[in-house]
């Protein structure tokens, strides 16, 4: 080979690799930002809350979206929910309607024999749709619950008794947020499904559902308050209303307000302490976060059932979404875990639908 040629190939074949003996590297594109939890506000406000035991769990209609434990509060554990019951209650009717066994607009007297129909007696006036919204005229709290919750009686018995006691108010014009109302309304299911209260639950809510973990126990269990359930179960029952698969048609029902034009005699500490002005349903709040309702509070569909140990439930439909707050605490002279769990949902809300929308996109 003529050398000029061979040094000309060299010098070529030395610029195509960059010459001089440098080795050029490709560019490395720049490592994007790790993108922050997008529920770590949750998580922080959570963690700072007192309470050192407590669960959350989140979820739209298709399922579970998040999930937090703290301390040895476990979501699948079993627990007393006090007022959470309500909603259980309301909701076990109101699908009872669905079926048509039951209507709104039926009278004690329609199921009970010894209940009056003289129209000049106020008992004769009380409707379903009453009692699950606390508007029947009984003005009792829950420590002056009598027989309701006595293993002693069966729900029929402390029914009879408490018909002998009788209301404090015309039905239809005060609202009291207390156990007898229920009570009365459960034992009318009882006589027009031919089964015990605690089944009654059992195979029109919880087997359907898939709650292992949900019931009312004993022959006289406070219809109001005495059910057992865990964070994962209330989870469920929530999504299958949000769903449509429980209460297609009987939600509307269930969530509409009672209170308009109506004397409130009675609210609990958890609504009346954190200054909000929520109104009733049929065994649950409609919420409002306004201090007083209007029409914008009447727009919002936001459905909670707060109770007395902590455990507060709520499912928000204007933005797609149910939680579960769940907690088990003592009540006391100086504590009110009602309050203190609705105060702290308050706080979790916005940061929730904050978690859920970026996600989501």
């Amino acid at each position: 080979m003529d050398t000029r040629y061979a040094v000309l190939l060299l010098a070529v074949m030395l610029s195509a690799c960059g010459g001089g003996g440098e080795t050029q590297t490709a560019p490395v594109a720049p490592t994007p930002p790790v993108a922050a939890d997008p529920w770590e506000d949750v998580v922080a406000a959570l963690e700072a809350h007192a309470v050192d035991d407590l669960s959350l769990v989140v979820g739209d209609a298709t399922g579970e979206r998040f999930r937090f434990e703290k301390g040895a509060f476990r979501i699948t554990d079993e627990r007393a929910i006090a007022s959470a019951s309500k909603w259980l209650t309301g909701a076990t009717i109101v699908t009872l309607v669905e079926q048509g066994l039951m209507s709104l607009d039926d009278r004690p007297q329609d199921y009970l024999s010894y209940w009056t129909s003289d129209p000049g007696d106020w008992r004769s006036r009380i409707t379903l749709e009453q009692l699950l919204s606390f508007t029947a005229g009984f003005h009792r709290p829950p420590g002056e619950a009598g027989c309701i919750g006595n293993e002693a009686y069966t729900m029929q018995s402390c029914v009879a008794e408490w018909y002998e006691i009788g209301v404090d108010a015309e039905p239809g014009t005060t609202y009291y947020y207390g156990p007898v109302h229920m009570q009365v309304a459960a034992a009318m299911a009882e006589i027009a499904t031919g089964q015990p209260w605690r089944e009654v639950v059992e195979l029109t809510v919880a087997l359907p559902l898939g709650l292992a973990s949900t019931r009312f126990e004993g022959n006289n269990p406070r219809a109001a308050g005495a059910a057992i359930s865990s964070a994962i179960d209330y989870a469920a029952f929530l999504q299958a209303q949000l769903a449509g698969e429980l209460l297609p048609a009987g939600f509307d029902d269930l969530a509409a307000e009672r209170l308009s034009g109506l004397q409130i005699v009675s609210r609990p500490a958890a609504i009346d302490g954190n200054n909000v002005d929520w109104y009733y349903g049929l065994g649950v709040w409609r919420e409002c976060s306004e201090p007083i309702w209007s029409a914008e509070c009447e727009a919002q569909t936001r459905v909670s059932s707060p109770g007395a140990f902590g455990w507060y439930p709520w499912l928000d439909l204007d933005n797609g979404y149910y939680a579960v707050l769940a907690m088990e605490e003592a009540v006391t002279l100086l504590s009110s875990p009602a309050s203190d769990s609705v105060e702290l949902g308050i706080t979790l809300q916005p940061m929730i639908i904050a978690a859920l929308r970026q996600t989501t996109n």
